[in-house]
């Protein structure tokens, strides 16, 4: 590592729950909640997340209809009672290569998914599935004990768009499929995230704000599909093992991912914190034009 483990500890985070198909252990109710421990750096965000429930491994699916809403992921509550987890069937999807018509197109080689990587059983911390209405969610993550695991959220849409805006903790590190058949795929995400970041959509047009360009790394790019890393590509040691065959670093990546595609629609990354300053300056136009209207001083 090529930083002081006491001042950035993002390389400690557990992996416990990305890869494998082990189920959480029986229920013996949740951990003691810290507020401190799950302290945000955005006080403005914190009052979306305080009105969501605290959730982990959850996951909801429409078929015909839109999902809505906000949701505290709280990566501390691993004692879910496992009658009340849903099937892991629940939670194929693009994101792992399980779903028919992703299986489908895999097997065309066409690169539209990505990287395939080895999702094969692992169970979401929060997955939001619809197959023909819009998604757009408020998604706030910590880890209530504050011990930092690994946060695995998935979007996905089949008809319709994705619009999903993140937060989290400082060092929390997430892994975030985001994905859209027929529509747009905009995605917000913490501002302190470090990692591999894919995009890729097959008709529509890649879109990064300046504000994450600014601290890109460029590993590949094409007209429509981009693989970047956020941050020092040296801190986390992505692609430092080498491989006899040329296979590509990502399919063996467990460590924090930001996944976004699209076939028909356009593909955009922004950060968080962006969203509030965008609000500020839609208001503030707001009152400027009331001002001038009215003549008021």
């Amino acid at each position: 590592m090529d930083f002081d483990s006491k001042h950035d500890t993002r390389h400690q985070f557990d992996h416990s729950n990305v890869g494998q198909s082990s189920q959480p252990a029986d229920y013996n109710g949740p951990p003691p909640y810290d507020a401190a421990a799950s302290g945000s750096s955005n006080v403005a965000y914190d009052t979306i997340a305080a009105s969501a429930q605290r959730c982990n491994f959850f996951v909801e699916r429409h078929e015909g209809s839109s999902i809505k809403g906000a949701w505290h992921l709280d990566t501390a509550l691993v004692h879910v009672p496992t009658n009340y987890l849903p099937p892991l069937s629940d939670c194929n999807g693009f994101w792992n290569g399980m779903d028919k018509n992703s299986i489908k197109e895999r097997r065309k080689g066409r690169p539209l998914y990505g990287p395939v990587l080895d999702n094969a059983g692992v169970r979401p911390n929060l997955m939001l599935w619809t197959r023909s209405g819009r998604i757009d969610g408020d998604v706030y993550v910590n880890s209530g004990d504050g011990t930092p695991r690994m946060a695995v959220i998935v979007a996905e849409s089949k008809e319709d768009s994705v619009r999903l805006r993140v937060n989290a903790t400082l060092n929390q590190p997430l892994r975030l499929y985001a994905y859209s058949r027929e529509g747009s795929v905009r995605v917000w995400i913490p501002k302190d995230f470090q990692g591999v970041i894919s995009l890729s959509t097959e008709e529509g047009s890649l879109h990064v704000a300046e504000e994450v360009r600014s601290s890109l790394n460029i590993l590949s790019s094409a007209k429509r599909s981009q693989r970047l890393y956020l941050g020092d590509v040296r801190s986390l040691n992505f692609g430092a093992t080498s491989t006899s065959d040329g296979e590509d670093p990502m399919n063996g990546w467990a460590g924090p991912l930001i996944q976004l595609a699209s076939r028909e629609g356009s593909v955009y990354l922004s950060f968080f914190d962006k969203i509030q300053k965008e609000k500020k300056d839609t208001m503030s136009k707001l009152v400027d034009a009331v001002t001038s209207a009215f003549g008021f001083l």
